[in-house]
């Protein structure tokens, strides 16, 4: 059974770890791959890994109101956000699901976050924010809303009436919960936002980073009463999407720590993959075991958990 991920870019994606863990969860044979696409390009590129017996397809920025237009048939979660996330090849029909509502819903109750009744801050008005708008409103929250262009927030609005529309500059403490929907964590800015916005309030962002210290949270951790990332976030709706293709819930608890805490470990006298000297390797673990290089002392190489930066070990 062939399922991948689409987006650009799309390298860093943890998609495949996480489908093929949850795989081997319940015993299925699958594969999941990585797929890079032009920005012109993603029909044809969705097109034609469906017509090569592609069975489901993950889509992530910056396509994902591209895969609403493609998709044949869409659900009530992709028509309210006006983008889809989940493709399913089924009977000669594309049906397209939006699980990142579900995805955040779940991750902030696995937080023990309360959303009845809870007066829920989401700054941004973008596709992100289009995406989780109605599960909040479906958990009975008190939902409002700020953008730094407000005529977007009051778009927003008009699909939602029990929206209430803030300006940046009214923004002070008081919330119960506070959600960053906007692009300033992966462009590395911090949000125009009062810091009071988030006294003692819990506040999510949507991105995510292993050690779950993004922008955003380094912003305003010193105030904020609880913080996480989207990490969970991002296994949760991934399950959904399983769910879908699969008809099988999988176990998230065990995936999202494996991913918050990969092993680690040194091998002695082992082979280094870069230099092919027997030296003391140091790797890491992905869900599945597999082994990446991280450190080599025979050719002093060494990388950031990450995998971004290369220096040179110390001798």
């Amino acid at each position: 059974m062939k399922f991948a991920v689409i987006g650009n870019p799309i390298a860093h994606s943890l998609s495949p770890e996480i489908h093929l863990a949850f795989a081997a969860q319940v015993g299925l044979e699958i594969t999941y791959d990585r797929i890079l696409s032009a920005p012109s390009d993603f029909h044809s590129t969705a097109q034609d890994f469906f017509t090569a017996h592609g069975i489901g397809l993950n889509v992530t920025a910056p396509f994902k109101q591209d895969a609403f237009k493609f998709a044949t048939e869409n659900d009530s979660a992709s028509k309210a956000a006006g983008a889809v996330n989940t493709i399913h090849a089924t009977d000669g029909v594309y049906l397209g699901y939006n699980t990142d509502g579900i995805g955040l819903v779940a991750d902030l109750t696995r937080l023990g976050w309360p959303l009845q009744q809870a007066k829920i801050l989401v700054i941004g008005a973008g596709g992100a924010a289009q995406g989780i708008v109605l599960p909040l409103l479906n958990q009975g929250a008190e939902l409002f809303l700020a953008n730094r262009t407000r005529a977007r927030a009051e778009a927003l609005k008009e699909q939602f009436p029990k929206i209430e529309v803030l300006g940046l500059e009214q923004l002070s403490r008081g919330w119960d919960i506070v959600i960053n929907a906007t692009a300033a964590g992966w462009q590395q800015q911090q949000l125009p936002v009062p810091s009071e916005t988030f006294e003692d309030a819990r506040c999510y962002d949507l991105v995510y980073q292993r050690d779950s210290r993004t922008p955003f949270i380094q912003q305003i951790e010193s105030y904020a009463g609880d913080t996480s990332d989207g990490l969970g976030m991002l296994v949760e709706q991934a399950a959904e999407a399983f769910r879908i293709w699969h008809d099988v819930k999988p176990q998230t608890n065990s995936v999202l720590n494996a991913l918050r805490n990969p092993k680690r470990q040194f091998i002695s006298g082992a082979e280094c993959p870069r230099c092919g000297n027997q030296d003391t390797i140091y790797v890491e673990r992905d869900l599945l075991g597999t082994a990446t290089l991280r450190a080599c002392h025979a050719c002093n190489y060494s990388e950031d958990m990450e995998g971004n930066v290369s220096v040179e070990l110390q001798k």
